[in-house]
């Protein structure tokens, strides 16, 4: 049975994490693997929605570690911070046999976390493109040059 570590920067309670995440690792559990799942999930979130999930996912056997999503860019740094940590915290304590990055920022903060856990790189598009396309970074940006060594590492 082997033991996976699964990091969203999605939160489950999101649309995507109620119709992608969890159905993805309910099946992962269902077919004998310890999971734990790390999502951020946003502030506004009532404790009756984060019981109804919690409940759900114990009755499959998955652990849930929640990380606080807010906007800005305070908490941009904040959410970076606590993720490391988190990560690097988990990483040590469940010793996974793996950790299934969905995304970019959760893999640069894995990156940053320093583990030396195997990963699976799970990008559902292509972020830099994207930021690119939308204006939010440009190709001549350190950003850019960071995000996109990150994301071919």
């Amino acid at each position: 049975m082997a033991k996976a570590l699964y990091f969203s920067y999605d939160g489950l309670l999101d649309p995507l994490g109620q119709s992608q995440i969890v159905p993805y690792i309910s099946s992962i559990s269902a077919a004998g693997h310890f999971m734990t799942i790390v999502s951020y999930e946003k502030v506004e979130r009532t404790k009756e929605q984060i019981e109804i999930m919690e409940i759900k996912l114990q009755k499959i056997g998955v652990n849930w570690e929640r990380l606080e999503f807010r906007s800005g860019k305070f908490w941009a740094i904040k959410r970076l911070i606590s993720g490391v940590l988190l990560i690097r915290k988990l990483c040590g304590n469940i010793q996974p046999d793996f950790i299934h990055l969905r995304g970019l920022v959760p893999a640069v903060i894995f990156q940053l976390s320093l583990s030396m856990v195997p990963s699976l790189y799970d990008f559902r598009g292509f972020a830099l493109g994207e930021w690119l396309d939308i204006g939010k970074i440009n190709q001549s940006s350190l950003l850019y040059w960071i995000l996109n060594y990150l994301d071919k590492k």
